[in-house]
């Protein structure tokens, strides 16, 4: 048969048939919004590269989104669980002409900006959402960001006055670590194995910046930049599987005990992901994601079992299996949990903790919503 006689019997038959008839226009579909997120207890914040979706904590529905955060920008949470700060780089044609970086304010329950936006200067590290390019000191008062242009730097912001105050330099020196005891402090690593210490004046400037002596070797055994806090102590996992008990106490950072939580192990395991660390302060718990049989490179992969590891003791107190994460996250709720990511499934899932088990997890909920990799419960 020619082409042209068959599209002519494709033709009658569309005509013949009903579904090409002329048919009742369809509804116009009414888009509406709700005036605040319907959840009353905890959210989970899960980032991406541009937008910060919230979920209940313990439905694990849907909220709302913060926003567009710009390229590569953060978040950080205050105390105050009605307020969030984003940051934002743009450039004037896409990535292309002048940069502006500013913090905007977001209302968390109307999902909304409040208009406060504070400029500061065009060089925030665009290395992807991570909790460690930004942070709150003690008194909530200031908010540092991490700078790179290469050279690295930290952005001072006064919250209280929404104005950009200064900018300290920390040459060598990446990530931020708030101090939350000491107000105007905070740490940085080094890639000489060393921690800098940063005490902050009234105007925002660096006052006092102290090296440590050296805590880690940077090409036998690199730190994650991902950290556990609890009051003073400081925990880093290195690549390697040791973990590093860091004191900050003090004028500069000290290194109370190292341990490996894989020596003795079988399977070749390894730490890996990038928020690799979640910790449980009330039981001194620090979990972590693991992948088996990692050679060097693997540290990207996603993680295969979350280990529970006891920071006073020093063991490993279960090991649990889990799906494809690379980020994770402790909420006490009511009852203890760990959110992950999916990343295959492209789900968030809410892990159950049993204290009574060594505090293995196993699997309770899952939302099935695009997540990205930074996860945090307020």
């Amino acid at each position: 048969m020619r082409l042209s006689s068959l599209s002519g019997l494709l033709l009658s038959a569309v005509c013949a048939s009903p579904i090409g008839l002329a048919t009742e226009p369809l509804p116009v579909e009414k888009l509406t919004t709700l005036p605040r997120i319907q959840s009353t207890g905890p959210l989970i914040y899960s980032a991406d590269k541009q937008r910060v979706l919230l979920a209940d904590a313990d439905t694990l529905k849907w909220q709302a989104t913060l926003g567009l955060p710009g390229w590569h920008g953060q978040f950080v949470l205050p105390k105050n669980k009605d307020l969030a700060y984003l940051t934002n780089s743009y450039w004037e044609r896409a990535g292309q002409g002048k940069r502006t970086d500013f913090v905007e304010v977001w209302d968390v329950p109307t999902a909304s900006p409040t208009g406060v936006r504070i400029d500061v200067p065009p060089r925030l590290a665009l290395s992807g959402v991570d909790r460690t390019m930004a942070g709150l000191s003690a008194d909530e008062r200031l908010l540092f960001l991490q700078n790179a242009t290469p050279a690295t730097s930290v952005t001072v912001v006064d919250t209280i006055a929404n104005k950009f105050l200064a900018e300290i330099p920390i040459p060598g020196c990446f990530g931020i670590y708030p101090d939350v005891v000491t107000s105007g402090k905070f740490m940085a690593l080094c890639g000489d194995g060393r921690m800098v210490t940063v005490r902050v004046d009234a105007k925002g400037r660096g006052a006092k910046i102290e090296r440590s002596a050296p805590i880690f070797d940077a090409d036998e055994d690199p730190l994650f930049m991902a950290s556990a806090r609890d009051g003073n102590s400081l925990y880093f996992i290195s690549y390697g599987g040791s973990v590093y008990d860091i004191d900050t106490s003090g004028a500069t950072a000290t290194l109370v005990q190292k341990y490996s939580i894989v020596a003795g192990i079988d399977g070749g395991w390894k730490p890996t992901g990038e928020q690799l660390l979640a910790y449980a302060p009330e039981y001194k718990v620090m979990f972590v994601l693991m992948f088996p049989n990692a050679k060097n490179g693997d540290q990207d992969n996603y993680g295969k079992e979350v280990w529970a590891v006891d920071v006073r003791t020093r063991r490993v107190l279960s090991r649990s299996t889990i799906s494809n994460a690379n980020s994770v996250a402790y909420g006490p709720l009511p009852t203890p949990a760990l959110f992950m990511n999916d990343n295959e499934a492209k789900a968030l899932v809410r892990y159950a903790v049993d204290p009574q088990a060594g505090y293995s997890v196993r699997t309770d909920k899952r939302l099935v919503v695009s997540v990205g990799v930074r996860l945090e419960v307020r």
